[in-house]
Formats: C-alpha cells, structure tokens, sequence
C-alpha cells in the first residue's frame, strides 16, 4: 500500500451531460484548483464531451 493515496482528497466531480461515465477529481489535500484550472488540465481528455464541474459547497 502506498502512503502516498491517504494524502489526496475528492474535490470536484466532473459530470459529463452527454455521456455516463463521470470522472473524480483527486488533488492533494491542501491545494486547491479553481474550476478554470480543472478544465484547463483535463481539456484534452474532455474535449468530446459536454461537462458541468460540480463542488460541495
């Protein structure tokens, strides 16, 4: 078991409205991103989708 897993936390969910697979988005515990960053970093891979970036409040 890597330690390394317990430090990382769920910080958003990317909901795909034209597709069923949602992705996670899992970040180190203390950082944060701000919903512009997620899509710049997932852009690629979530390019053919349409997408709402979902946080707890």
């Amino acid at each position: 078991m890597k330690y390394g897993m317990l430090l990382k936390e769920v910080i958003a969910i990317i909901h795909r409205t034209n597709d069923n697979d949602d992705k996670l988005v899992v970040m180190e515990k203390r950082r944060n991103y701000t919903d512009e960053q997620i899509r710049s970093l997932t852009e690629f891979q979530e390019q053919w989708f349409e997408s709402v970036i979902i946080r707890k409040e």
